[in-house]
């Protein structure tokens, strides 16, 4: 399996996401997804150390098992753009299809605590954007760069109080080989 479709499926994508603050045990990332079966979690976190994406960096005996504990290799859990590019457009479209999935999970995970009462979207700061821009080869390598920068510095921050994990969701989308009908004029 490469290395975009193993990250990006759903429920691997949210124990790559756990593992960014740090790491973690299978009873940590049971805590942080209920919803997800034992047997199921298991499973994923196998195949994420089989493909190199997480490591075992702890055993422990607890009860007459092993306790293992996960980091998540950071340079391998990005699929990059040359990476991308080997990808048919079928796979660009069930990887962005799992992007999504795995989104819209975290926010029907955020609406429910919204429905219970224990959550605020507008002082939570819960947001949309959507933007379209024209640039040319060289402002999109900086935009890359500067967004790159933006999300290695808070990827990294570790939780404290006042802190809330949130989740930061990218998709840049080019628009077909198109210019402005004035560039020309």
């Amino acid at each position: 399996m490469d290395k975009a479709s193993l990250i990006l499926h759903p429920v691997r994508a949210r124990i790559a996401l756990a593992l960014t603050r740090g790491r973690h045990t299978a009873g940590d990332l049971r805590k942080e997804m209920p919803d997800v079966a034992v047997t199921t979690l298991y499973r994923h976190l196998r195949r994420l150390v089989e493909g190199g994406v997480l490591q075992v960096v702890e055993e422990t005996q607890v009860r007459g098992t092993v306790e293992r504990t996960y980091e998540l290799d950071r340079d391998l859990a990005q699929v990059e753009r040359h990476e991308g590019a080997a990808l048919a457009p079928e796979e660009h479209h069930a990887v962005f299809t799992a992007y999504t999935a795995h989104l819209t999970g975290e926010l029907e995970r955020y609406l429910d605590s919204v429905r219970m009462g224990n959550a605020d979207p507008f002082a939570d700061a819960l947001r949309y954007v959507q933007l379209s821009c024209w640039l040319d080869a060289e402002e999109t390598e900086d935009f890359h760069r500067r967004l790159d920068e933006l999300l290695a510095l808070v990827s990294s921050r570790q939780p404290a109080p006042g802190r809330r994990r949130i989740t930061f969701a990218v998709a840049v989308v080019p628009a077909p080989g198109v210019e402005p009908e004035d560039a020309h004029s």
